[in-house]
């Protein structure tokens, strides 16, 4: 069997044999834009590298999140926002292989925890319930609009959003939400959110259950559909079993796609490629 599908079942058994199913305890949720319009932050103004925490609110009630700004240089210089994938620990391991600190970079990277996320015994119990992972969502794409727009980087003429697999369906949420970055570059996820807690992962009964409910709430195809995505540039796995290519593939439409020949953790692997791919997409514009 192909490597790259044999490391993704383990991943797949690893997630299911840890923590409560997906929504086991409600699916019900207010949809995505209502759950952004709740959205309330307060974060100390960005200034030279280091930790940030943030106190985000929503419509759930109050999520802690943190910013890590790896690499401070001139704020006219671009600006590189990365988003955690899903219960990635510590929330910036994947910005911090990326662009290594034992490097120096001419650019501004900044990496966004995604809230509920920092062990697995509390994404197994915040998930429990769709509303809870719907505002950690919003919070997220919230969050990156913050940065877009905070006082340190308002004037900077290149913006990337950038993230693997979560971090992926966040960067297209936040394009489709606000379309304030210069360019986007979504690894491993698509606009079929849902699919996933349909599909691949272990979600409960009453998600099983009610698939247009849940696609309602996490798909955004239709919406996406309905624009033009010229500063997005999405990468694909072949062999990805968690966002799998059949599905998320199409959910982009006609657009140009990068696919690569691994799996769902193919990009995470391979540090080098997933920042020259960002920087490609940074010379291009």
């Amino acid at each position: 069997m192909n490597r790259h599908i044999v490391l993704d079942r383990c991943l797949l058994l690893t997630i299911r044999m840890f923590g409560k199913p997906f929504f086991s305890e409600s699916v019900d949720s207010p949809s995505f834009e209502d759950h952004l319009k709740a959205i309330r932050i307060r974060v100390p103004e960005l200034a030279g590298a280091g930790y940030y925490d943030a106190q985000v609110q929503t419509a759930v009630g109050n999520m802690p999140l943190r910013l890590n700004l790896l690499h401070a240089t001139d704020a006219s210089r671009p600006l590189v926002i990365c988003n955690m994938g899903g219960s990635e620990t510590p929330f910036d391991r994947g910005a911090l292989r990326f662009f290594p600190l034992h490097q120096a970079f001419d650019l501004n990277v900044i990496a966004v925890e995604a809230p509920l996320q920092r062990s697995v015994k509390q994404l197994s119990a915040a998930f429990a319930r769709l509303d809870n992972y719907m505002a950690m969502l919003a919070a997220t794409v919230a969050m990156n609009e913050h940065i877009v727009r905070c006082a340190r980087f308002r004037d900077t003429a290149v913006k990337v959003i950038s993230g693997t697999s979560l971090g992926g369906f966040v960067a297209n949420r936040h394009h489709l939400a606000f379309n304030s970055a210069s360019a986007y570059v979504p690894f491993v996820a698509g606009t079929r959110h849902g699919e996933i807690f349909l599909t691949t992962v272990a979600s409960s009964a009453a998600a099983r259950g009610n698939p247009d409910h849940i696609r309602r709430r996490l798909n955004f195809d239709a919406a996406w559909a309905g624009r033009s995505h010229p500063n997005v540039h999405p990468v694909l796995a072949r062999f990805d079993q968690l966002n799998r290519l059949e599905v998320q593939g199409p959910s982009y439409g006609n657009m140009p796609l990068d696919v690569w020949q691994g799996g769902h953790l193919y990009n995470s692997l391979h540090p080098d490629r997933t920042r020259n791919k960002i920087l490609d997409v940074i010379a291009h514009l």
